[in-house]
């Protein structure tokens, strides 16, 4: 079905220190059926290590999409968002960050490829977040 359609499943990296968050990560978007592929790390070291495809992570497959919370220790998400930005072999990789209830977002950017979404989400939210990184060339798919 999806050779047919010539779409490739987007791979994302979660970058989430809470399994709590993540496993509602992974509910809200199994509920609506999203297909893609989903890898956690739960630090920004992690994170920076598996898109460099170094250390434990040499092996694994590049990202199409980050995830990351804003929860995350010591500036954490502007400075995954800084490193990657400043990095040529990341650069051109979209970031979705995900913010507590209630909080303002926690840094400026006028990143065009880095959304925000507010806790406590639902797929809906999620997906449509996703969906708007689809001018970059990529999909998330729904199973039918």
């Amino acid at each position: 079905m999806l050779e047919e359609k010539n779409i490739r499943l987007v791979k994302i990296l979660l970058v989430e220190r809470k399994e709590k968050v993540e496993q509602d990560i992974f509910q809200s978007l199994r509920e609506l059926k999203i297909l893609n592929t989903i890898h956690v790390v739960r630090s920004r070291y992690e994170a920076l290590e598996y898109l460099r495809q170094v250390g434990k992570y040499w092996d694994r497959p590049k990202p199409d999409i980050v995830m990351a919370d804003c929860d995350l220790p010591g500036n954490c998400c502007e400075g995954l968002l800084f490193e990657m930005r400043n990095d040529p072999a990341l650069c051109y990789i979209p970031i979705l960050f995900i913010t507590s209830q209630g909080e303002s977002v926690p840094f400026e950017t006028s990143d065009y490829m880095a959304r925000f979404v507010e806790k406590p989400f639902s797929g809906s939210n999620i997906l449509e977040a996703l969906m708007s990184f689809d001018r970059f060339g990529m999909a998330v798919v729904k199973a039918e």
